[in-house]
This record gives structure tokens, C-alpha cells and sequence, in this order.
């Protein structure tokens, strides 16, 4: 994973420079602001529930930008689908790849 991009990306929808923070230190508090909110939250209550460093969760944001990530075979993937929509915590779903590298013909 791209580390740096992970910081850029993270330091945009912060809108704080995360770069002047180590790396292997905790993630900084995030003052409430304007944008995509719901994002910031997501991403923040991740990082603090599950104690990740800022290296660490610049590395979940390159590689998946913040989105849920599923890994498996046709059937695990459409059994996570099944569980959210009778659970209540999806009404559809967007499917994107994770890289351009030829994941669009993993997917299919």
C-alpha cells in the first residue's frame, strides 16, 4: 500500500495535514467540519475502536479509500450481500475494484 497516498487522501477529508503526525502514533482527533461527515465518522470510529495507528489506517484508506472490502468466492460474497439486506444495513449495494489492475475481471 501506498502509505503517502493513504495520508493524502486522509488528510483531504480531514481537511488537516496528517503529514506533521508519526506515522506509528494514534490517529488524531478530527475537528467536526465541513463535508462528507458520515465519512470522516466511519473512519474515525474504525481507527479508535479498533486502536490503529495513523500508518495504519492511511493503509486501509489507499487500498479501499474507506469502503467495506469483501474477499471470497461467489457465494461469500453473496451470503455478506443476503445478511446485510435482511439485517437492514443495506437497501443495494455500489461495487467498485480496489485497483484498476485488472480487478474489474476478478469481480465478474
Amino acid at each position: 500500500m501506498d502509505i503517502d497516498n493513504g495520508i493524502r487522501q486522509l488528510s483531504t477529508r480531514f481537511n488537516m495535514d496528517l503529514s506533521v503526525f508519526p506515522l506509528d502514533g494514534p490517529v488524531p482527533d478530527v475537528p467536526a467540519g465541513e463535508g462528507n461527515q458520515s465519512r470522516v465518522k466511519l473512519l474515525t470510529d474504525l481507527a479508535y475502536r479498533e486502536n490503529l495507528t495513523l500508518r495504519e489506517l492511511a493503509a486501509i484508506a489507499a487500498g479501499s479509500r474507506g469502503h467495506r472490502v469483501l474477499v471470497g468466492t461467489a457465494e461469500d460474497i453473496a451470503d455478506d450481500f443476503q445478511h446485510w439486506l435482511e439485517e437492514g444495513g443495506a437497501d443495494g449495494f455500489n461495487i467498485m475494484a480496489c485497483s484498476d489492475a485488472g480487478t474489474a475481471f476478478a469481480v465478474c
